[in-house]
């Protein structure tokens, strides 16, 4: 009876997981642009000056903020939240949003649409060095543009990116959740390509002859009762961080976005630095904009916003680039 007793509470965990990956996947859909339609640039850069070209790269889902800027229009949100992009342009940092990835597309797609983003701004760039900043996903796009492209990168640095890929996915596949069927009728399936799995064999093909420093940083966010406490890991993260069994901004482990050693392998040449001090916020506190942290009931967004203007300025810093303004925090009134 025990065994049965078992049984059943593993079939209700089972359950309840694959109603959330249905309910991630429609959520996806819904707040990320039709495949193959780019989004389109023009609003992307920010006219501050500095000693470098710093260029953020989305991950998957790179457009999952609300439809409530840039003119109303839906299929042109940016990726990274007003406040981190107003916080690095305070700083002084001269920044670009990489804006013509397709929203659900594969490494190797988004890594050649990175490289047609850059090479289309060799001369706004000037002489000044870029510097590609990726988070998650983007990070391995960044890897894959470094790797094929000519273009010369001065430096990257990977934000929450899985170099081992994500450890949640492998465990659905393992625990026989039909995950391809679930994510075709969403043209999802390249979310499949991130499992650890398929990462692995990209990391692996990776050869990079140039030196190249490389800046590692991860965030991480512990479980409370609070989860609509932005300090807290959210519901949903919540369960994609026990599938995972292991901590993590609540989609990519500690152990995946600090394995950039597995790097080195073949490209003895770079310059790696892990920093281990975790930023504060989790996977999408990371990007998304603060109305859709509103949406999800979050009650103090005020402060999510004042963490977000001052992540990037800090990682940035802490990675030899430092500001050319003084940064000031989001003057609101505290919640």
């Amino acid at each position: 009876m025990k065994g049965v007793h078992i049984f059943k509470i593993n079939e209700i965990v089972m359950t309840k997981v694959r109603w959330m990956l249905v309910l991630m996947l429609l959520f996806g859909f819904i707040f990320s642009p039709l495949p193959g339609i780019a989004q389109n640039g023009g609003e992307n850069k920010v006219t501050e000056a500095s000693a470098r070209n710093i260029v953020l790269v989305p991950g998957f889902f790179n457009s999952l903020v609300p439809a409530l800027n840039r003119q109303g229009d839906p299929w042109k949100q940016p990726y990274f939240s007003r406040d981190i992009i107003q916080g690095l342009t305070e700083a002084g940092y001269k920044t670009w949003v990489v804006d013509n990835l397709n929203p659900v597309g594969g490494i190797e797609e988004n890594g050649k649409r990175l490289l047609d983003f850059l090479t289309a701004r060799t001369q706004d760039f000037g002489d000044q060095p870029v510097v590609l900043v990726g988070h998650s996903a983007g990070g391995l796009y960044a890897l894959y543009a470094i790797a094929h492209g000519d273009f010369d990168i001065a430096q990257f640095i990977a934000v929450n990116t899985p170099f081992r890929g994500l450890k949640f996915l492998t465990t659905l596949e393992k625990n026989h959740i039909p995950i391809k069927t679930i994510a075709a009728p969403f043209c999802l399936e390249n979310l499949i390509g991130l499992n650890e799995e398929n990462v692995r064999v990209f990391i692996n093909s990776l050869s990079i002859r140039k030196p190249l420093r490389i800046d590692v940083f991860a965030s991480y966010q512990a479980s409370r009762i609070d989860t609509w406490n932005y300090r807290s890991l959210s519901a949903p993260m919540n369960i994609f961080q026990a599938l995972a069994n292991e901590a993590s901004d609540g989609i990519v482990t500690l152990r995946s976005a600090w394995a950039s050693k597995d790097l080195s392998a073949k490209n003895s040449h770079f310059e790696i630095y892990n920093h281990p001090q975790t930023v504060d916020l989790e996977h999408w506190e990371m990007a998304a904009d603060y109305r859709f942290f509103n949406l999800a009931g979050v009650w103090n967004t005020n402060a999510l916003r004042r963490a977000q203007r001052k992540a990037y300025v800090d990682i940035l810093k802490s990675s030899g680039i430092p500001p050319t303004k003084q940064f000031q925090t989001i003057q609101e009134q505290r919640p």
